[in-house]
C-alpha cells in the first residue's frame, strides 16, 4: 500500500536529467508552458486506458496481497494520491501569477506568487520550490511547492511533468517522513493517450508492451 501512496516518487524515478541546481532567486519561468498543466490523474480518467490500468493492477495487485485488484480500483488510488483538491483540473503560468481551474472551466484560485525557500532531498533526492502568495484568504493554497518541470523517458515515452504539494501555512511539514497528504502530478497538457498508456504500464508493469 505504501507504494500506492507513493506513485509520485515512482515518477520521479523516471525522470532524467533533473537539474537540481537554480539560481538563488527564483522566477516561475521554468513553469511557463503553452499547453498549460493538467493533472494526471484526470487525464487517466480516459476509457482509452482502461487496458493499461487493467494490466498495471494485475501486475501490482499481487505485491499488495490483492489477486483481485481490477483496474478501476488502480485508477482510483491514483486519482486519490496524484490528484488536486477542489475538483481543480489544470494549472497555468503566466509570469508570476498562477491559475488553477476546475473542469467547467472556473478559476478555482488565481494569485501572485513569489519565491520563498528552496527544499532540498524533497522527493526522492529532487528539490521543490516554494512560492507564496500574500493574497488574504488563500487558504491551503498561500504556498505552492513545486519540482521542477521534467521529462519522463524511456525508449519512447515522454511525459513533461512536475510535482506539487500545497499548504496553508506550515508548509516544513508537507516534507516530515511521516508526511501522508497527496503529491499531485501535473502534466503537459499536450500530453497524448499514447504517452499516458506507455507511463502507466511502465510504472505498474515494468514494461511499456
Amino acid at each position: 500500500m505504501k507504494r500506492i501512496l507513493s506513485l509520485t516518487l515512482t515518477l520521479m524515478l523516471l525522470i532524467s536529467g533533473l537539474c537540481c541546481a537554480m539560481a538563488e532567486s527564483v522566477t516561475l519561468d521554468a513553469w511557463q508552458n503553452e499547453a498549460g498543466w493538467t493533472s494526471f490523474a484526470v487525464l487517466a480518467q480516459d476509457e482509452a486506458l482502461a487496458d493499461a490500468w487493467d494490466a498495471g493492477a494485475k501486475a501490482f495487485g499481487p505485491a499488495l496481497g490483492m489477486d483481485d485488484m481490477t483496474g478501476e480500483a488502480l485508477r482510483a488510488m491514483n486519482a486519490q494520491v496524484c490528484g488536486m483538491e477542489d475538483g481543480i483540473v489544470s494549472l497555468t503560468v503566466d509570469g508570476s501569477t498562477i491559475t488553477a481551474v476546475n473542469a467547467e472551466g472556473e478559476a478555482v484560485f488565481a494569485h501572485e506568487y513569489t519565491y520563498v525557500d528552496t527544499v532540498e532531498n524533497a522527493i526522492e533526492g529532487a528539490p521543490m520550490f516554494v512560492f507564496r502568495t500574500d493574497d488574504a484568504d488563500v487558504g491551503k493554497y498561500t504556498y505552492l511547492c513545486l519540482t521542477q518541470p521534467a521529462v519522463a523517458s524511456d525508449e519512447g515515452g515522454v511525459i513533461d511533468n512536475f510535482n506539487l504539494r500545497y499548504a496553508e501555512a506550515d508548509y516544513e511539514a508537507l516534507f516530515a517522513e511521516d508526511y501522508a497528504g497527496p503529491t499531485c502530478v501535473l502534466v503537459s497538457g499536450d500530453t497524448t493517450i499514447e504517452n499516458m498508456e506507455y507511463t502507466i504500464r511502465l510504472i505498474y508493469t515494468g514494461s511499456a508492451e
